[in-house]
Order: C-alpha cells, then structure tokens, then sequence
C-alpha cells in the first residue's frame, strides 16, 4: 500500500484517555493495514502512552511521524513503532516527569513506569551516558539529535 492510501490518525494535543480512545478504534478498523499516525504532542499521562505504546505494538504495521513537539509521553509512543519518522524542525523531550505522589502503593507505580520508560528508550539503542543526560536535565532534542540517538529513524517526505 503506497503512503498516500495508507490510513491515517493525527494525534495532537495531552496524552490522556481520549487520545487512547482515538487509537483503539482506528488500529482495530486497520488491523491488517499498514498505517501512518501523526503525533503533536507536549506529552501528558505515562500510564496512557504506556496503553498506546502496547496497542501499536501489537498492531506491528504502524508509522509514527513526528510533527513540531514530541515531548514527554509522547515519546514513548513514538518509540513503539519501528519506522519512526519526523518532519523537519520537530523537537523532542524525554524527561523523568514530574507525578507527585501521596502513598507508597503510588511511588511504586510511578517508579515502575519510569523503569518502563528507560527499557523502552534503551531498547531503541540510547546510549546510556545520553539517556541519563536527557532525562535528569530535560533536554530538548533538535531533529538531527533524534536522529543520531536513534529516537527516530528517519524524516519524513
């Protein structure tokens, strides 16, 4: 299926459970497509990436795009595809986050979601000592960083 014919979603916006309810339709009415899902994005809800990351892996024919932020969350679904693809000048944030937490049973959860993050990222090819430097000082990566550090895998055209 060329590009042009392949099905698309635009996601732009917080990561939360209406951005989930848009994918879960769209991938379940694609299921043996390949598909194209173009992400804005200043990220929001881990949890709720997390979702999405699993649906899109389970779907396998899935191209994500990157178009002018791809923060936080965001990222993480990103990271689920692998044909991940930016347009041009798009910057990208992964970051520890910032979720308060009251109770103990809550920084667990979060510390598990963060652990997620760091698996997902590394498997991607991150490289520790870069990794490390963007989540602790949320440092906003330019396109060709996002290239070079394998957060995308390419530009889209």
């Amino acid at each position: 299926m060329s590009r042009a014919k392949a099905p698309k979603l635009f996601l732009a916006g917080e990561v939360n459970d209406e951005m989930t309810f848009k994918v879960i339709p769209f991938l379940q009415e694609n299921a043996n497509k390949r598909v194209e899902i173009f992400i804005n994005s200043e990220g929001g809800s881990v949890q709720q990436a997390l979702h999405i990351y699993r649906l899109i892996q389970n779907h396998k024919k899935v191209t994500i795009v990157a178009v002018a932020e791809c923060s936080s969350a965001a990222t993480l679904i990103l990271a689920a595809s692998d044909k991940r693809l930016s347009m041009l000048e798009t910057e990208f944030l992964i970051h520890y986050g910032t979720e308060e937490s009251s109770s103990l049973k809550e920084k667990r959860n979060h510390e598990l979601k963060y652990a997620k993050m760091l698996e997902i990222y590394k498997n991607l090819g991150i490289p520790d000592d870069v990794l490390n430097k963007f989540m602790n000082y949320e440092h906003t990566m330019s396109t060709a960083e996002a290239l070079k550090y394998k957060l995308i895998t390419g530009m889209y055209k």
